[in-house]
């Protein structure tokens, strides 16, 4: 059969049919872009602290409305508190979430003291200091594809417990 199609038409258009062909199969798994996921900020925590930095530990919690499960490769962030800057970076581990359900994704955020003590004004008054985590998530799993998806997320930190520190 094909080799009537080669005598006929010649070996080039075969190459052209089979290369498209190739490249209409790939693509076409690719191009179901699934709906973004809802990003919430779960908890933010001083985890420890050292005597160059404090180690916080922020958690996601990641909702799919998809009825597919969602192949989380990498989140980037940036956290402020109270307005100042003080971590950025990206994940370390890929994570996957079921299909219409949770999944929570821990970041790991170190911040020297310096920054720290640029928001300490707060403890002084009482007040919960504001955190502001800023990023994106880069969903994997699409054939050739992968999409990102921006958030923002506000969450308060009780920083009067550092006070009571021995």
């Amino acid at each position: 059969m094909f080799h009537n199609v080669i005598e006929r038409y010649g070996l080039i258009p075969f190459y052209l049919m089979a290369v498209l062909s190739c490249v209409i199969l790939f693509t076409s798994c690719g191009g179901i872009k699934p709906e973004p996921p809802e990003v919430g900020l779960a908890g933010v925590t001083i985890s420890g602290l050292t005597l160059s930095h404090a180690n916080i530990l922020a958690t996601l919690e990641v909702y799919n409305p998809n009825a597919k499960s969602l192949k989380v490769e990498r989140v980037q962030y940036t956290m402020a508190i109270n307005g100042v800057k003080v971590a950025k970076g990206l994940s370390l581990e890929e994570a996957v979430i079921p299909a219409n359900g949770t999944g929570h994704i821990k970041l790991n955020v170190r911040s020297p003291y310096w920054d720290i003590v640029r928001v300490m004004g707060n403890i002084k008054k009482g007040r919960p200091a504001v955190v502001l985590l800023k990023g994106s998530v880069r969903l994997g799993g699409f054939g050739f594809s992968s999409y990102t998806y921006p958030f923002e997320r506000r969450g308060t930190l009780s920083l009067q417990g550092l006070l009571q520190m021995p």
